[in-house]
C-alpha cells in the first residue's frame, strides 16, 4: 500500500511537471532580428509585439546574444513586430530600425513557427517621401498631407505639406523608418502605412484615394 501511495505521487508529481512545463511554452512566438546588410543577427534589440488593428504596444522583448526574441502567453490575433536597436544606452538615439513585419496571423498553437527573419535597417541617410492624392478619377489640389513617425511606441506629427496643381506632394527630411501617410481634404481622407529605407532617394507611396 505504501508503494502504491508512494507510486501515485510520483505520477501526480510528474503530471503537473508536464503541464508546467506545457504551459511556459504555449502561446509562444518568436524569431530572429538580422542586419539588413550583413545578414548577422542583431543582439540586444528590444522587440515589440504590436496589435495590428490598434497599433497598441502589448509585449515588449529584446534579442539575446544571438539575435532571437519570444514572447510568451500571446492570444490567437494578427500582429506586427517591431524593433529597435540603440545606438548608446541612453536608449535616445536609434542605430537600427525594423519595418513593420509582414502580418503575423498567431493561432494560438502551443509553439508558433518562427516569424520571418525581420531585417534591421540603419538610420544614416535621409531622403524624401513622394505620392499623388486623387478623388474618385482626378488628382486632388491643396489637400493636407501629414507624415507620422512610429516613435516612443506611438505615431507622432514628423511633417506637413500641401498637395500642388497636379496632385503630387514631397516630404523632406525623412531618415529610415515605419511612417504613416495621411491626406484630409474637405471632409474626406486617405491614409497609408510606409516603411522608408531608401536613403539619400525617395520612397513613392502608392497612390492614396480619398474617401
Amino acid at each position: 500500500m505504501r508503494y502504491l501511495n508512494l507510486l501515485l505521487i510520483i505520477i501526480i508529481v510528474y503530471m503537473l511537471v508536464s503541464c508546467d512545463s506545457r504551459s511556459v511554452e504555449k502561446h509562444k512566438l518568436y524569431g530572429t532580428i538580422v542586419y539588413y546588410t550583413s545578414g548577422e543577427n542583431v543582439d540586444d534589440a528590444k522587440v515589440y509585439l504590436i496589435d495590428s488593428n490598434s497599433n497598441i504596444v502589448l509585449d515588449e522583448s529584446s534579442t539575446n546574444s544571438i539575435g532571437n526574441y519570444s514572447f510568451y502567453d500571446v492570444d490567437s490575433g494578427i500582429y506586427n513586430v517591431y524593433a529597435e536597436k540603440y545606438l548608446n544606452a541612453t536608449d535616445s538615439i536609434y542605430e537600427f530600425v525594423t519595418p513593420f513585419s509582414t502580418q503575423i496571423d498567431f493561432s494560438n498553437e502551443e509553439v508558433s513557427s518562427p516569424v520571418e527573419d525581420l531585417n534591421a535597417y540603419s538610420l544614416n541617410n535621409y531622403g524624401s517621401v513622394s505620392g499623388t492624392v486623387y478623388d474618385s478619377t482626378n488628382t486632388v489640389t491643396d489637400a493636407q498631407v501629414n507624415l507620422y513617425i512610429w516613435l516612443n511606441h506611438e505615431f507622432s506629427l514628423h511633417s506637413e505639406t500641401v498637395t500642388n496643381a497636379i496632385g503630387d506632394y514631397t516630404l523632406p527630411g525623412v531618415m529610415t523608418g515605419n511612417y504613416y501617410v495621411e491626406v484630409i481634404y474637405s471632409m474626406n481622407l486617405a491614409a497609408s502605412q510606409v516603411f522608408f529605407n531608401k536613403g539619400d532617394s525617395s520612397s513613392f507611396v502608392e497612390d492614396l484615394f480619398l474617401y
